[in-house]
Formats: C-alpha cells, structure tokens, sequence
C-alpha cells in the first residue's frame, strides 16, 4: 500500500473471543462465517452508523483464515494496514453492568481539563469519597475489558 492512496476504509478493532465461528453475514450475495464477538459488534455498530455506506477492514472477513500463509502475510502488514485506514473504530464489547458509566467519567475528566497557560484553574466541586471511589471502580473495570490486553492494541490505536 502506498502512502498517498487515499484512505477509502476503516479499520474495525475488537476482541474476537472464542474462534468459533458460529454466525455468519452475507457479503455481496455471499454467507461469511465469523465469531459472535464480531456478530455483536457489527449489530452494536449498525445501530449508529450505516455499515453498507463504504468500505471496512476487518481482518476476519479480510483475511482468509484457513490460508495459515495468509494470515502470516497480512500480520505483518497490520500496522500499515491500520495507519492508512480512514479511521478506527473500536468496539471494546459488551458492557459488563447496565450502570456502566466508565466513559461518562474520562468525558468529564477531559471537559474538565480546560487550564490554558495564563488562565487561573478553575474550580470544581468537590465529590464525596464514594462517588470518586465508584468513578476509579468505573475505570478499572474499564481498562480491565479484554480488548485492552490484546498485542494489537498499540498498532491499532497508534
């Protein structure tokens, strides 16, 4: 792939979970086998965004599975696949609790964090002890997620 290719796809980035493949899609008229894990998400995804409006890489429709060689070839070009997508879209998977709230508060870490040089800090109220020990539960069950502890991670986000 060239680097002045313009960037026609996106990336999906997800934990694959068991490698059974026990639900399929249909891809231009075909039936294709992939995991539940990447069935959910495409279900989750679809519910935000039009999935048939352009292209998407996704490296268990993308890449032959049973060709052992393949799956060798295209590993190695995972970082330039991913660095010259459109964009990445991650799907982290299944909340584990309804009341999951993990993103709400790095939302609110950042919209917090407005300090420009010059500018006195602002102040913010003060939260109880329990709420500031539910958001660090919140965000350690967070990045405790499978998807975080994946060796792909850094090449998928960098």
């Amino acid at each position: 792939m060239a680097e002045s290719q313009p960037k026609e796809y996106t990336a999906l980035s997800y934990t694959w979970g068991d490698s059974v493949f026990d639900a399929s899609i249909i891809i231009d008229g075909q039936r294709a086998s992939i995991t539940t894990s990447l069935k959910n998400a495409l279900v989750e995804l679809s519910k935000i965004e039009n999935l048939t409006q352009g292209k998407w890489w996704i490296d268990q429709v993308c890449i032959n599975q049973s060709d052992v060689e393949e799956r060798n070839a295209q590993v190695g070009l995972m970082r330039e696949i991913y660095k010259l997508s459109r964009g990445v879209t991650i799907w982290l998977g299944e909340p584990v609790d309804p009341s999951y709230n993990a993103i709400d508060v790095i939302k609110g870490a950042i919209l917090h964090n407005d300090r420009q040089p010059g500018r006195r800090e602002r102040q913010h109220k003060k939260s109880t002890i329990e709420v500031v020990q539910k958001n660090w539960e919140e965000l350690r069950r967070f990045f405790q997620m499978p998807w975080w502890s994946r060796c792909w991670v850094r090449q998928e986000v960098g």
